[in-house]
């Protein structure tokens, strides 16, 4: 039989908080104005996010006679108005009586609409009294009538999980369902300027407040200060074309160079970081995103609702590390390194794009290798006009330093740690310790609702194993 934990409490209470607003401007762009929509009944909410996608979404959905501002008391039909008082009695096209305090309505499609801000708050409370401070009717204070209860409330959510974003769609039916995208959503609404073909520029160029470009100035985002230290080099680039500061950032993506939505203390930030994890630099997502030494414990005897990982180990000779540089003519280098199979104490290279068109078709080169069947990193180096030599150097100490260890499926937890993409995570199982160590989080799936509270995560790098056995 466990023991009792006061720190693992049994019983929980669902709670949330989601405001609706008319964003005033970039300025001030995470105030929630005392004239906002407030909505403490959801049927379902979802939220998807990863550091490899720049903006995240979320979908939420409402049952019928969701009330903004008030909830609804619920009273026999037969009873008269005047019974009620303080209250407005009606009747909906669909047949629900609907009972209201004056200063409320039951949500409509109309109270949704596109470019409006929203903030989702998700938590569990152990007391009845925080979760009663939603509730309207027999005199008592609630969040929507009383500052102290609204306090109250906040502070219960403040250890919880949440979600700043935009609205960018409301379906016309009802139950109503509504699509989110986080503050990076703004990304889609600035355009870059045509750059042309230039080498030797940085993330801060296009992004940081005092850049070349300063492509974050009309998003009311700032370049996250850990970023902005690295001054990341982005290598040659050349776009001729107009795009968005979104589809900039997609294709730093592509390149395994990841942008995506942070907050820096009360300051909404966009951070860029690399998705290398072995020998990580400070300028890898890892070390971007590692604000403290705190990592939060996953008890499998505790926090996991449905465990769906199988550990997993890579045979070193079907490891390949896809290596990429730019040389001094600000040409872009690709050549990939692997074990040879016959001496694994060597390394060979294959698929190299360093030769000219004629040097290939007199037979010289690397050869041509199909890596479906191997496990591929990718590798970008940081040094300036390297050669064929230094990144082969380096791609071969990557390949050293890689952990080849890691989880495949999915785990879902309970809403208890509220983790977000990017964060580490201790593992820690009893029954089959072989997986306790270190990971880093790299995709997260919130739901919330009727069915209850649960975090989906993927695991698909191993920091460090607890033990090598």
């Amino acid at each position: 039989m466990a023991t009792f934990n006061k720190e693992q409490p049994s019983f929980k209470i669902l709670i949330c908080l989601i405001r609706i607003w008319d964003s005033k401007g970039f300025d001030d762009l995470m105030t929630v104005p005392d004239e906002c929509t407030v909505l403490t009944e959801v049927k379902n909410i979802e939220i998807s996010e990863s550091f490899t996608e720049v903006v995240d979404t979320a979908k939420l959905s409402f049952p019928k006679g969701t009330v903004l501002r008030k909830t609804v008391d619920q009273v026999n039909a037969v009873e008269s108005a005047d019974k009620i008082k303080g209250y407005k009695v009606s009747m909906s096209d669909t047949g629900v009586v609907e009972v209201l305090k004056s200063n409320a309505q039951v949500a409509r499609v109309g109270d949704f609409s596109v470019g409006k801000r929203i903030r989702i708050e998700l938590n569990y409370t152990e007391d009845p009294a925080i979760a009663a401070l939603t509730k309207v009717g027999d005199g008592r204070k609630s969040i929507y009538d009383d500052k102290d209860s609204m306090n109250r409330y906040k502070e219960a959510l403040k250890s919880g999980y949440s979600f700043d974003g935009y609205i960018t769609q409301c379906g016309l039916e009802e139950p109503i369902e509504i699509k989110c995208e986080d503050l990076g959503h703004m990304l889609k609404k600035v355009m870059c300027p045509r750059i042309g073909s230039t080498t030797g520029l940085t993330v801060n160029d296009f992004l940081d407040s005092g850049g070349k470009y300063k492509l974050l100035e009309s998003t009311g985002l700032k370049l996250y200060p850990k970023t902005a230290k690295q001054k990341i080099n982005i290598g040659k680039f050349s776009p001729n074309e107009n795009m968005t500061v979104y589809e900039l950032l997609s294709i730093w993506s592509r390149k395994k160079l990841h942008s995506f939505f942070v907050m820096d203390g009360s300051t909404p930030c966009i951070a860029v970081g690399r998705s290398y994890f072995s020998n990580a630099k400070e300028d890898s997502v890892l070390k971007i995103l590692d604000a403290s030494t705190d990592i939060p414990v996953i008890d499998f005897g505790y926090h996991v609702a449905n465990n769906g990982l199988t550990l997993t180990r890579i045979d070193p000779l079907f490891l390949a590390v896809r290596a990429r540089g730019t040389d001094s003519s600000g040409k872009e280098l690709h050549l990939t390194i692997m074990k040879n199979p016959e001496d694994p104490t060597q390394y060979r290279v294959v698929n190299e794009s360093t030769l000219s068109k004629k040097a290939k078709k007199a037979g010289k080169g690397t050869a041509k290798v199909d890596l479906k069947k191997y496990t591929v990193v990718d590798f970008r180096s940081e040094t300036e006009k390297v050669t064929k030599d230094k990144l082969k150097q380096e791609a071969i100490e990557y390949f050293e330093g890689y952990n080849k260890n890691g989880m495949d499926g999915t785990l879902t937890l309970f809403g208890d740690l509220a983790l977000h993409t990017g964060r580490k995570v201790r593992l820690k199982d009893e029954r089959q310790s072989v997986k306790n160590g270190v990971y880093l989080i790299g995709e997260v799936v919130t739901r919330f609702g009727t069915n209850g509270y649960r975090q989906t995560i993927k695991l698909p790098y191993c920091i460090a194993l607890d033990s090598d056995e």
